[in-house]
């Protein structure tokens, strides 16, 4: 049995990376915000693993929540990134050493933060089987 290897989120966040980098009309997508970034942009923020054990795999279950940042008024801008973050993401990530067994968005949430900005939230999760 292989064990729970956190490294594995830095794996998924990268994957989700390479996947969102180039979004038409999104200014950047980042693990930490350089001063002076020009909204739209993405921030991959709260990463979350735990074990993943069944009789038959072992694995993890990883979940990424990835913000969406606005400065336009009201709610379309982030929420239409974030339906192209979902298009993005449709396919399969590949996680090196891993088999995914399921990945999807778990929720979305939109709301505004102060006056004009807005962010939306999109919590995306893989399973994956690490003995594959």
């Amino acid at each position: 049995m292989k064990r729970f290897d956190p490294r594995k989120i830095i794996e998924f966040q990268e994957a989700i990376y390479s996947r969102l980098k180039n979004l038409p009309g999104v200014n950047g997508v980042f693990d930490y915000v350089p001063e002076d970034t020009k909204f739209p942009y993405i921030v991959l923020g709260r990463a979350y693993a735990e074990p993943e054990y069944t009789k038959t795999t072992t694995g993890e279950r990883i979940e990424i929540t990835i913000d969406v940042w606005s400065g336009a008024k009201g709610k379309r801008e982030a929420v239409e990134i974030i339906n192209a973050i979902s298009e993005a993401l449709e396919n399969d990530l590949e996680i090196p050493e891993a088999i995914t067994l399921d990945q999807g968005i778990r929720n979305i949430e939109v709301l505004q933060e102060i006056n004009d900005l807005f962010r939306g939230t999109v919590t995306f999760e893989i399973i994956i089987d690490l003995e594959g």
